[in-house]
C-alpha cells in the first residue's frame, strides 16, 4: 500500500483517481487543488508518491516538483502535460519519475505507479553509488596528500606514512580520511609556527 497525495484542479477526475487508487489498495492521504499546498503540507503528509496535473492553472507545476525532490524525495508521477520535448526534458530534470502525455487512464494507475517506484529506486541507487565514489575519491585525495607532507616533513617513507595515518586513526577512532585531515591541517601551521619563532 502507497500513501499517495493527488493534485488535480479537475474535480472529477481527481475523484475518479481517487477512487482508483483506493481499489486498488492505496491510501489517498490528500486531494489537493495545487501543487503549491504539497510545499505547506510536505513534512506533515510525508507520501509515498505524488501524482500530479501537469495542467494546474496557478504556477510552474515543475519547480514545485523540483523543490520537493530536494526537501523530501519521492517518486512524482505527472499527467496531462503536454507532450514537447523541452517540457518532458524539465520534467525529467527536475525529479519526476514518470510522465505521461495525456489524461491518466485510472484502470492503468498500478502498473504507472509501478514503474514510477522502479525509475525512482533506480535513481537513488545510482545518486547514492555517485556520492560514495565521490567520497572515496576525496578520502583517498586526503590521504595522498597527508602520505607526501608526512613524507616531505618527516622524512618517512610512503610507505611509513601511511602506516603512521593507519596509527592515528586507530589510537583516535577516526577514519582515515578524518587523520589524514587533521595530519594536513598540523603540517601546514608547522612553517607558520617556525616564521614566527624566527622573527621572534
Amino acid at each position: 500500500m502507497l500513501r499517495v497525495i493527488l493534485v488535480d484542479h479537475m474535480e472529477l477526475r481527481a475523484e475518479l483517481l481517487r477512487r482508483a487508487l483506493t481499489e486498488q489498495g492505496h491510501e489517498v492521504i490528500a486531494v489537493l487543488t495545487s501543487s503549491l499546498d504539497i510545499l505547506e503540507r510536505l513534512d506533515l503528509l510525508a507520501p509515498d508518491v505524488v501524482l500530479a496535473d501537469m495542467q494546474s492553472p496557478d504556477r510552474d507545476t515543475i519547480e514545485d516538483v523540483r523543490f520537493l525532490m530536494h526537501r523530501r524525495p519521492c517518486p512524482v508521477v505527472m499527467y496531462a502535460g503536454a507532450s514537447d520535448r523541452e517540457s518532458i526534458a524539465r520534467a525529467i530534470d527536475a525529479g519526476v519519475s514518470a510522465y505521461v502525455t495525456e489524461d491518466i487512464d485510472p484502470n492503468d494507475l498500478q502498473r504507472v505507479l509501478d514503474e514510477a517506484s522502479l525509475r525512482f529506486d533506480q535513481f537513488r541507487t545510482m545518486r547514492d553509488e555517485l556520492r560514495e565514489a565521490q567520497m572515496a575519491l576525496k578520502s583517498r585525495k586526503l590521504v595522498d596528500k597527508a602520505k607526501s607532507l608526512l613524507v616531505s616533513h618527516q622524512g618517512l617513507t610512503e610507505q611509513d606514512a601511511h602506516r603512521a595515518l593507519q596509527q592515528m586513526a586507530m589510537n583516535q577512532r577516526i577514519s582515515i580520511s578524518q587523520a589524514a585531515d587533521n595530519i594536513i591541517a598540523m603540517l601546514k601551521a608547522l612553517p607558520e609556527a617556525s616564521s614566527r619563532r624566527r622573527s621572534g
